[in-house]
């Protein structure tokens, strides 16, 4: 498994999602679509398309999100697409307090 990336607190990092119908293999819209993130030692907060600015669709099956990541240690997110075009991507960062400041 490779190391999760490495960021510095106060970054901003862009978590994206790219979604295909899984028949024509073409970029495609879910019927829904959340993404969840988890920073370190806390409960996830949902995020969801349509709802909150968060999330924002770039093009046809293609959303992204801004996450501001103010604390060190591992953050957790995970998109989760709703039929009819099902799918779920997680994934994972490491933030680390400046050596600095």
């Amino acid at each position: 498994m490779p190391a999760a990336a490495s960021y510095l607190i106060g970054s901003v990092v862009r978590v994206s999602v790219s979604i295909t119908d899984c028949a024509t293999n073409i970029l495609a819209d879910p019927g829904g679509l959340i993404l969840k993130v988890k920073p370190p030692a806390e409960a996830p907060t949902t995020f969801t398309y349509g709802v909150d600015s968060e999330v924002i669709k770039d093009a046809d099956g293609v959303y992204h999100a801004d996450i501001t990541l103010d604390k060190s240690g591992e953050w957790r997110w995970r998109w989760e697409a709703s039929t009819p075009n099902v799918g779920v991507v997680e994934g994972d960062l490491a933030v680390r307090a400046s050596r600095v400041v």
